[in-house]
Formats: structure tokens, sequence, C-alpha cells
């Protein structure tokens, strides 16, 4: 009986460390994280060589805007991400700000992945109700399939960093980008 016991309380401690991460990415999403993820590290890597380190992060930005542009066409198609920040009535009334986000490794399941991701950021207008109906549902953490495209003003990729990581100068540590959500659907 008291082995029963201790297999269980295992079994019990293992379950709630196992992430709730079904990976249904596309390729063309995974494709995307692992080249802002390679840029990422080869910036980090150079961090004792200051020069090479601005040249990188100089070609690497625009790296990832060309990426957008010409390999993704602009289009997110069927995305798996997560949701990270929801902040209803903004900017206005009735309008919700929804951040989500693409864990460059989604099965770590430590408290800090969020800051180990690319942020898609949206702000759905109040007029678009079908998804405002199903945006405010939604919980943190809760997994999402997501139709859109990336935002650009003018012929420009706008990248932010979301990081807040003070000490963090490389934008890609946590990239994050304006895009208008077109359609979602909860996993």
């Amino acid at each position: 009986m008291k082995t029963f016991f201790i297999i269980l309380s295992i079994l019990t401690f293992t379950s709630c460390n196992n992430s709730t991460f079904i990976d249904k990415r596309t390729d063309k999403q995974i494709d995307f994280i692992s080249y802002v993820k390679v840029l990422r590290d080869t910036i980090n890597v150079s961090s004792e060589n200051k020069t090479h380190r601005n040249t990188l992060m100089e070609n690497s930005v625009p790296a990832v805007k060309s990426y957008i542009r010409d390999t993704l066409n602009l289009f997110i198609k069927s995305w798996q991400v997560k949701v990270i920040e929801k902040t209803e009535d903004y900017p206005y009334k009735g309008s919700i700000l929804l951040k989500t986000g693409l864990a460059f490794d989604p099965y770590d399941t430590s408290s800090g992945t969020i800051n180990q991701s690319i942020i898609l950021k949206t702000i759905i207008p109040a007029s678009d109700k079908a998804i405002i109906e199903i945006v405010k549902s939604l919980k943190i953490n809760e997994y999402l399939k997501i139709d859109g495209q990336f935002v650009q003003k003018k012929g420009f990729i706008d990248i932010d960093s979301y990081s807040r990581y003070k000490f963090s100068k490389n934008v890609l540590d946590n990239p994050e980008f304006e895009v208008k959500i077109t359609s979602i659907e909860k996993f």
C-alpha cells in the first residue's frame, strides 16, 4: 500500500509539470520561428565583439522583415499561438488589444517562456464582432489557431522589443510584430 501511494505521488507530481502544448504548428510557422531564433542566437553569441554584434544586428533586423515580406508574403495561415495578454477597451471602448506568442521552444514550461517568444500584437476593433466575442472568452496561456497578416505601413514592417530584460539590446530576443487577425479558432 505504501508503494502504491509513492507511485501515485510521483505520477501526480510529474503530470503537473507536463506541458499542455500539443504541436499543431504549420511548417511555415516553424520555419519562421527557426529563422528568427538562428539570427537571435548568432547575435547573442557575438556579445563580446561589439562591432561584429552591431553589424549582425544591422543585417538581421532587415533580414527578418524581408523574410516576412518575401517568404511569408505577410500572411499567417493556421498558426498556433498562445495568449500572452488581453486588454479590453484598448485603445477605445469595445476594442481589444491581444498579444499572442510563438515560443522559440514551445516545450519549455518554465515561467520565463513569455520572454522567449515572438509576440504578435493586434488591436481588434469593436466592429469585428465575431472575433471580439471569441477573444473575450480567451484565457491567458490558452492556445489558438489564427489566420491574418503582418501589418506593413508604407512598405515598412515594424519590429519592437517586447523583452522585459533591461540589459537586452537585441530586439530579436523577444520581437513584437503588429498583425491583423482575420480569423481565430480555439483548439
